[in-house]
C-alpha cells in the first residue's frame, strides 16, 4: 500500500466510526474493498481503537466549518426534521470518503451530499426551496476558492478565443430564490421565518457570484439572460465569434455583440485564453 493511500485511510478513519468498527471487526472485507493486504489492515487496526475517537470534538468542528459556508442550506435540513445526527452522516458517506481519495474539497462533496436531503425531503416546498439555496451556497463556496481578482487590465483589441474568468460563478434558479436566502439569512438571527413558497415555477433569475478585486469580498447579482448564457457557452474557452452570434440570436446587431463582449473582457467576467 502506498503511503498516500494509507494517509487517506488515516484520514478518514478519524471521521468516521462506522470505518473503524469495520477495520477492527471485518479486516477482511476492508482489505478486498480497499485494495489493501491483510498486513495493510493489521498497521491500522494495531492502535488501540479507543484512540481512533480519542478527539470527540473532531466531525463536530469540521461540521461547524461546512455549517459556515451552507448556513440557510443546513437550517433548512434541520427544519425538514433531521436533526444534528444526519448531518453528522456525511462522514460516513462515500461523498466524504471519495473526496478523501481524491484531495478533493469537502465543502464541494458536503454540498453534493445535501442535495440528497433536497431530493429526499418529504415537503416539495421545503425541498424546493432546500434545492435553490443549495445551488446558490454552492457557488459562493466555489468563488470562495476562486484565485484572487486581477487588479487593473488595459484595454485591447477583442481576443479570439473567451473563457469565464476563475474568479466568477454564474447560476440559473427559480425566480425569488435571492431574497428567499437573505430572508432566511435574517431568520438565522433572530427575524422571522420567511415564506419558503415564495419561489416562482415558472420565472428563473440568473445570478452571477464574484469576487472583489479590492477586498476579496464576495458579491451577488443579477445578469440578463443573454449574458448569463455567454458565460455558460464559454465554458472550457470558445471562440469569440460563436458568443457574437449569441448575441446576435438575442438580438444584438453586430457592433453591439462585440462592444457586450469588450464591456465582459474589461469587468473581467469573461478572460482571453490561448488558441484559435
Amino acid at each position: 500500500m502506498s503511503s498516500e493511500l494509507l494517509q487517506q485511510l488515516v484520514v478518514r478513519m478519524h471521521h468516521d466510526p462506522v470505518l473503524v468498527a469495520q477495520v477492527y471487526e471485518h479486516p477482511e472485507l476492508v482489505g478486498v474493498r480497499e485494495g489493501i493486504t491483510s498486513h495493510d489492515v493489521a498497521l491500522l487496526s494495531a492502535p488501540d481503537r479507543r484512540a481512533w475517537g480519542a478527539d470527540v470534538q473532531r466531525r463536530d468542528r469540521v461540521l461547524e466549518a461546512l455549517r459556515v459556508e451552507y448556513p440557510v442550506s443546513c437550517a433548512l435540513v434541520e427544519l425538514a426534521g433531521r436533526d444534528r445526527a444526519a448531518l453528522l452522516s456525511f462522514f460516513s458517506t462515500e461523498y466524504f470518503h471519495d473526496c478523501v481519495r481524491r484531495w478533493g474539497v469537502q465543502a464541494m462533496a458536503f454540498a453534493d451530499f445535501l442535495a440528497d436531503f433536497a431530493r429526499d425531503a418529504g415537503d416539495q416546498v421545503l425541498g424546493v426551496a432546500l434545492s435553490e439555496c443549495l445551488d446558490l451556497e454552492r457557488a459562493l463556496a466555489q468563488v470562495r476558492r476562486s484565485p484572487p481578482r486581477l487588479g487593473y487590465v488595459a484595454e485591447s483589441a477583442l481576443s479570439a478565443r473567451l473563457a469565464p474568468a476563475p474568479w466568477i460563478e454564474v447560476v440559473r434558479l427559480r425566480r425569488g430564490t435571492l431574497e428567499l436566502h437573505g430572508g432566511l439569512s435574517t431568520w438565522l438571527s433572530g427575524g422571522q421565518t420567511p415564506d419558503l413558497a415564495s419561489l416562482s415555477e415558472e420565472e428563473a433569475e440568473w445570478l452571477i457570484v464574484e469576487r472583489s478585486g479590492r477586498d476579496g469580498g464576495l458579491s451577488i447579482g443579477e445578469l440578463p439572460v443573454a449574458l448569463f448564457e455567454v458565460v455558460e457557452r464559454a465554458r472550457g474557452g470558445v471562440a469569440s465569434a460563436a458568443l457574437q452570434d449569441l448575441l446576435r440570436e438575442h438580438g444584438a446587431d453586430p457592433g453591439e455583440a462585440v462592444e457586450v463582449l469588450d464591456s465582459m473582457l474589461s469587468d473581467q467576467v469573461l478572460i482571453s485564453v490561448p488558441g484559435n
